[in-house]
């Protein structure tokens, strides 16, 4: 794990009042080694909610007010997906560094717009793919890059969680979430694949209301092509939000021996390597988000996590998915 060291506490805002910002990234950004100043919300109201709830020393009526403190130094984007764009850009003018929740955007010409913008920019710039600072993630990486499973043939990595209730209404909307399953699992997933493999392509798969009366997707299976030295080869991403959550899983076969990677998604997992079985303590990949944010903001050192361009790439395949695939909307369906 990346040690804060001396460096100051960076100031954070999170944009975003409730759900995650609320449960998850508030306590995170202490965890990890920031000062939680305060958040913006929906309304003023919700700002003095969040701040009583965190022991958060300040309020903002809006986005202005708090792109407007001096004391800001990072801004946690966690809003509804749509706003994402807008919110990024102006937190990019105001010279805040900007971490934004995954996906990037709803759209490829949003996150372009995002990554191009980041080029120019003299603050930094990630997404919010906290899997990549998981110890065995990593480990699971480094068997791939290494070649200790020899010229890779095929990968699969899976991850199915039951929801009982509906998601929240901007999740329903296709629009505003750009789809539930694909977006909410899915862009995590493909993440690690292109952490894992490298530059990924979608060249096949589906996305399917397989149980919700929903018009948006709660299943998505997805074909995945790249490269390797010895040419083409496949793998394959599977996401659901319907069925009864199993074990994360991550298999990776090559012709020098398979790894198998399960139960890492809250943060730790088992892998069963060519050699050996390793067993990760779990540790807050949130919060180890947020020191190596903070430790490349103090030294204008590269960022070790996802940055835009990488949040780009996953909108590309998400939507690459959508074109290619179906989306099929039953007539009668499951509500709860």
């Amino acid at each position: 794990m990346i040690d804060q060291g001396t460096h100051p506490r960076l100031g954070w805002g999170l944009v975003g009042t409730s759900g995650w910002a609320d449960h998850t990234f508030a306590p995170a950004v202490r965890n990890g080694g920031g000062e939680l100043l305060g958040a913006a919300g929906s309304s003023h109201g919700s700002s003095e909610a969040f701040a009583r709830r965190h022991g958060a020393p300040r309020t903002y009526k809006d986005l202005d007010a708090l792109l407007a403190d001096d004391d800001i130094g990072a801004v946690w984007i966690a809003s509804p997906t749509d706003l994402h764009c807008e919110q990024a850009l102006r937190a990019l003018e105001a010279g805040k560094h900007v971490l934004v929740e995954k996906p990037m955007a709803t759209s490829v010409g949003d996150a372009e717009a995002m990554a191009a913008a980041a080029k120019s920019a003299r603050t930094l710039t990630a997404v919010g793919f906290q899997h990549r600072f998981n110890p065995s993630h990593q480990r699971l990486r480094e068997l791939v890059r290494t070649n200790a499973l020899g010229d890779l043939v095929y990968f699969r990595l899976h991850q199915f969680i039951k929801t009982e209730a509906l998601p929240t209404p901007w999740r329903q909307d296709p629009g505003r979430s750009g789809g539930w399953a694909v977006n909410d699992l899915g862009t995590h997933v493909l993440d690690l694949a292109r952490f894992l493999v490298g530059e990924i392509e979608v060249v096949g798969g589906g996305l399917a209301a397989a149980h919700f009366n929903l018009p948006v997707d709660d299943l998505a299976v997805i074909l995945i092509q790249f490269e390797r030295a010895q040419g083409t080869t496949l793998g394959t991403v599977e996401v659901s939000t319907t069925v009864p959550e199993t074990e994360s899983q991550m298999e990776v076969y090559g012709t020098g021996g398979v790894a198998r990677l399960a139960d890492s998604w809250p943060g730790g997992g088992r892998l069963w390597g060519p050699e050996a079985e390793e067993t990760f303590e779990v540790v807050d990949t949130y919060a180890a988000q947020v020191t190596a944010f903070g430790v490349s903001s103090a030294e204008k050192s590269v960022y070790v996590g996802a940055g835009w361009d990488d949040g780009l790439a996953n909108v590309r395949l998400v939507e690459s998915l959508a074109r290619r695939g179906s989306v099929f909307i039953p007539g009668k369906g499951a509500t709860n």
